[in-house]
């Protein structure tokens, strides 16, 4: 099917957790292609890519007088606008007036919001964490080492009592900048009810720098909040309101078993997101063609949890799924 003025190829799939019956991991993989500026001092095209009104990402591709002009890009997350342009540039840097720009919407279904890309925790760090127990093997990187056999806990062997009180912190250091989406929590699941959590809220740094310590709350943006049930199950939710960062901060209010209970405790932090790459520096408009002759082409097969997944529009216009 082709529409517009742009050349797209899109794919679409889901990685099953078996375990689970959720759609781990969702993808829509996408190739820009479009004509070739004629001029003279032409070196090659800026793509940019917007979320939601708002730019992000930035690629350069290179003249190639033998190839038509495409860029394969990262996977886009669902659930916004995605907008895309083209400017050629010069090797002064020179930049054209852009191509027209073309949106496209990839909505999901409610029953469909587990659907979020992963963000692997191979990279990640404690950044901070007000407490953990140290006479077993409670230390907060637990919490996303995936494995579930494993916890964070924080302090309970102490020589006096109470232990630490809530409110308990954990901020991890994701490594990268990731536009967080959505997250999971895993109780633990060695049969003990102890530290489970209760009301909560996760929060992304308003600013790109490191966090002030101790942390500063109005430094910090929630982006979710809400009571997490006492009982062992994953905990799954999609943020209200989505924010780039490099770090997360979880922070746990209260204990899930009642208000007498000062312990926090949890088997795996799953964070859902893609990464983000630095936005660029957008340079002046130049006396140059802006590129034409763009046209969307899509190729969209997937179901997830056995659903067809639903709401493709390119510029308004609902788009079929094949057969």
């Amino acid at each position: 099917m082709k529409l517009g003025m742009w050349g797209l190829m899109m794919c679409v799939w889901g990685l099953m957790n078996a375990g689970m019956g959720l759609a781990q991991q969702t993808q829509l993989c996408e190739k820009l292609q479009w004509n070739p500026v004629i001029h003279s001092a032409l070196k090659g095209y800026n793509v940019y890519v917007a979320k939601d009104g708002v730019i992000g990402n930035h690629y350069f591709v290179e003249k190639n007088p033998t190839e038509i002009p495409c860029v394969d890009m990262e996977v886009l997350a669902p659930g916004a606008t995605w907008t895309f342009t083209v400017t050629a540039i010069t090797t002064a840097g020179k930049e054209s007036g852009p191509s027209v720009p073309v949106d496209f919407v990839w909505a999901l279904n409610e029953d469909l919001t587990q659907a979020l890309p992963v963000i692997a925790s191979s990279a990640w760090t404690v950044f901070y964490a007000d407490s953990e127990e140290t006479v077993e093997d409670n230390k907060a990187a637990n919490a996303f080492d995936q494995d579930p056999t494993t916890i964070w806990h924080t302090q309970w062997n102490v020589p006096v009592l109470p232990a630490p009180g809530h409110p308990h912190h954990l901020v991890v250091d994701l490594g990268a900048f990731y536009d967080v989406q959505g997250f999971r929590a895993l109780p633990r699941q060695d049969g003990g009810a102890n530290g489970r959590i209760g009301a909560y809220e996760l929060l992304v740094p308003v600013a790109s720098t490191t966090p002030t310590m101790p942390l500063v709350r109005d430094e910090w943006e929630v982006v979710h909040s809400g009571t997490m049930p006492n009982n062992a199950l994953e905990y799954a939710a999609v943020v209200t309101t989505a924010r780039i960062g490099r770090y997360v901060w979880l922070r746990v209010a209260d204990e899930a078993q009642g208000a007498g209970n000062t312990w926090t405790s949890l088997a795996e932090l799953t964070l859902l997101g893609v990464f983000d790459r630095d936005a660029p520096t957008i340079p002046l408009p130049g006396p140059l063609p802006s590129p034409t002759g763009l046209e969307i082409i899509l190729d969209i097969k997937a179901l997830l949890n056995g659903v067809p997944v639903q709401n493709f529009t390119v510029n308004g216009i609902p788009v079929p799924q094949n057969d």
